[in-house]
């Protein structure tokens, strides 16, 4: 049969055929036997087979080919998802769980479905849900567990776990005691003031110990009332105004109470006491006492005496502010008041007045002792000591002040003054400004100071290099020292210089610094080398190779010891010479030095020449001074207290064999009768003159130097041993140092 398909698309001409097939031009042609639709003629060109045939690569066959299998009547080379294989050749749909399977029961999975909760497991693909899901009944999902399951079952709300912090109860996640549940799910703790809470930390339901519930608030046990059981509050019991533990424990106590901390109770104020808060007990303030519980003023003839303790004042005072007879306020009639007194008669310096009761002062002058009531501006009568003028003034002397009984010193610094204060003063000594209502109205100068233990009554210039200083009784003091100096001993002395105590001395030559007593303690020694035992002889002569052992070379003849040749080279002197600053011995001190243990030491500075370094051993003075008493004053002539007594009266009143000699340190009239032939302080003669030195010829012999044991034998110094580093002299007079050498390491 042919059909005409001319003009119709090949498309077409495919679908109107029945097993036809057109032609590349429209002409319709008989498919292939073997198929049931073609696309061609040939039998590879068949769409569909007939039944019982198989369609494979466009032919229908009666059996699929090796390594192929029949799926719905197509040959394929592998089972679609879901089937499985069938032998000879057939597929079978596997079990829904399965996404592909080796038969058609539910355990013959080989794979499960993908992206689903599926897990293969033993051949069956099961529903294993994650961690914090669930799978619902007959459902193959995994919804979340509900808050705050951290895992669950059966449903969402079923936990079986809970999340850390929170306790598992039956399927369900609670707080611990004391937390509550926040807006994020977890646990938070509530305020201290409630046992557990809801909603918020201080939203409570039951209440700590020592709180109670208000509203929904925990709060504190009010003031009076403690915590007997949680949550709820009681009273304390009288007379506890606060407790705490029982009723009866008390805390603070109510008022006239005070609390016994040993038995936490409360006792009653003690007696002179009152109760002036809550467990508090006072006493009275001064100048009132307790009465009927009440503080009231002391009554009137009485004083506070202590606080709360009213005594009764003097039998003269009518009103008083203490128990001594000066310490008035009011008199009784026919006394009269002054100054804290009560008297029948005014004190000197005032009169009764017209009403009686009072006393006032004498308006002529401070110095009245008495004075008419009817002319106050007249003396009648003087303080002691004081003159009266024609005009019926007292004076007092120069110097001095009355009190309207007597006439005192004024301050050392005043030529007059109004009291004896330093700042009294009403005109000042030489060299003092005055400068009134100040503390001390008549200062020195900064670089002076004012002799307070001397009859020299003017300003004098601190000891040298001094910035201020100070009388202390014994000498000056100097309190600051120039640039270059230092202080020690009172004194500021160049660094080459040490303190006597009243002078600086200069230090040994072999010492770049000394300490003293000795001018040979060296400090520290020239070059940098250090003292050995306050020694610098070990350091000089290891620098000038001098008197080093094996060759000793004499030393000058002057010289008991010596580090060198020279006459300024002594250590140590012969018998009856003294050693200078300088290191030379000779017979008498330089011109304002004197002898001290061996060596010259220098004067004190008021001193021209002297026989000790203190100012009270000067043996005569500058010109513009005066020698009174060993001391060097400024005046005319020596002041009356200190007259020179004559030598031929003090020597007529020691008994034969005994001379009259000075004490040191005293007035010309203060001296002695010693045996000078005996005494260890005075051997063959006075040892200290207060004229001249010159007069001093005996000698101290416990002032020798390194002397241990020594007597005086007819008026002679008799040493019997030495210190250690010193030997007795061959005479056995005196004690010399042992040559260094013989014990210096080299």
């Amino acid at each position: 049969m042919t059909l005409g398909c001319r003009n119709l698309s090949f498309i077409a001409c495919i679908l109107l055929g029945n097993f036809l097939a057109c032609s590349a031009v429209g002409i319709a042609i008989p498919c292939d036997k073997s198929c049931s639709t073609c696309s061609g003629p040939s039998a590879q060109q068949c769409l569909t087979c007939p039944d019982g045939k198989f369609f494979s690569s466009g032919s229908c066959l009666s059996a699929c080919p090796d390594e192929t299998f029949n799926y719905d009547g197509t040959c394929v080379t592998g089972c679609p998802a879901g089937t499985f294989i069938l032998p000879p050749h057939g597929y079978y749909e596997c079990d829904p769980s399965c996404d592909t399977c080796s038969g058609p029961d539910p355990t013959q999975c080989t794979s499960c479905p993908p992206n689903s909760y599926y897990t293969l497991n033993n051949g069956r693909c099961e529903i294993v849900c994650p961690s914090g899901t669930y799978q619902q009944a007959g459902g193959t999902s995994c919804p979340p567990c509900d808050p705050p399951c951290t895992t669950c079952a059966r449903s969402g709300s079923y936990c079986t776990s809970c999340p850390i912090g929170q306790l598992w109860a039956g399927g369900t996640c609670v707080c611990p005691a004391s937390t509550y549940r926040n807006a994020l799910g977890s646990c938070s703790v509530c305020d201290s003031s409630c046992i557990s809470c809801s909603g918020s930390a201080t939203t409570c339901s039951e209440c700590a110990l020592g709180s109670s519930l208000v509203g929904s608030f925990c709060k504190p046990c009010p003031f009076g009332t403690y915590g007997s059981s949680p949550g709820v509050c009681s009273a304390c019991t009288a007379p506890c105004a606060a407790c705490a533990g029982s009723a009866s424990q008390c805390t603070v106590c109510s008022i006239g109470y005070t609390l016994d901390s040993t038995t936490s109770s409360c006792q009653p104020c003690p007696a002179g006491t009152y109760g002036s808060s809550a467990g508090v007990c006072s006493v009275c303030s001064l100048g009132t006492q307790l009465q009927n519980g009440v503080c009231v003023g002391c009554p009137v003839g009485t004083y506070g005496s202590a606080p709360g303790v009213c005594s009764a004042c003097n039998p003269l005072c009518a009103t008083c502010s203490g128990g001594a007879t000066n310490q008035c306020l009011s008199c009784y009639d026919g006394f009269s008041f002054s100054s804290g007194y009560c008297t029948t008669m005014c004190p000197g310096g005032q009169y009764t007045n017209p009403s009686g009761t009072t006393c006032s002062p004498c308006t002529a002058s401070s110095s009245c002792r008495t004075c008419s009531p009817s002319n106050p501006s007249r003396c009648r009568s003087c303080p002691l000591g004081a003159t009266m003028t024609e005009d019926g003034i007292c004076q007092c002397a120069p110097r001095k002040y009355s009190t309207g009984n007597s006439c005192l010193n004024c301050s050392p610094k005043c030529t007059s003054c109004s009291n004896s204060s330093p700042g009294g003063c009403l005109g000042c000594v030489d060299g003092a400004a005055f400068i009134p209502g100040a503390i001390d109205s008549c200062p020195c100068p900064s670089n002076q100071y004012f002799p307070l233990y001397s009859d020299e009554r003017r300003c004098t210039n601190c000891p040298t290099n001094c910035l201020t200083c100070y009388d202390n009784g014994p000498g000056v003091q100097c309190d600051t020292c120039v640039a270059g100096t230092k202080l020690t001993g009172g004194r500021c002395c160049a660094t080459n210089q040490y303190s006597t105590g009243t002078a600086c001395a200069s230090c040994d030559p072999t010492c770049s610094s000394c300490s003293g007593p000795l001018n040979t303690n060296c400090l520290t020694c020239p070059d940098g080398f250090p003292a050995n035992s306050g020694s610098c002889e070990r350091a000089f002569r290891r620098k000038r190779n001098y008197a080093v052992p094996p060759s000793c070379s004499s030393c000058d003849a002057s010289c008991e010891q010596c580090f060198g040749p020279s006459p300024t080279q002594c250590l140590s002197c012969k018998l009856s010479l003294v050693r200078t600053a300088d290191g030379r011995c000779v017979a008498v001190c330089p011109v304002g030095t004197a002898p001290f243990s061996g060596a010259c030491v220098d004067c004190d500075p008021s001193c021209a020449t002297c026989s000790g370094m203190s100012s009270d051993e000067c043996a005569s003075c500058s010109s513009d001074r005066i020698l009174c008493g060993g001391k060097c004053l400024v005046g005319p002539s020596c002041p009356s207290a200190q007259p020179v007594v004559p030598r031929g009266s003090r020597r007529s009143e020691c008994p034969a064999g005994q001379t009259a000699c000075p004490i040191p340190g005293r007035s010309f009239r203060s001296w002695e009768c010693i045996d000078t032939r005996n005494d260890l302080e005075s051997c063959g003669g006075c040892a200290f003159s207060s004229l001249n030195q010159a007069e001093a010829t005996g000698q101290d012999c416990t002032a020798l130097r390194g002397v241990a044991d020594v007597s005086c034998l007819n008026s002679r110094c008799a040493v019997a041993k030495c210190m250690p580093g010193y030997e007795v002299h061959g005479n056995r007079t005196l004690c010399v140092e042992t040559p260094r050498w013989l014990h210096l390491q080299f």
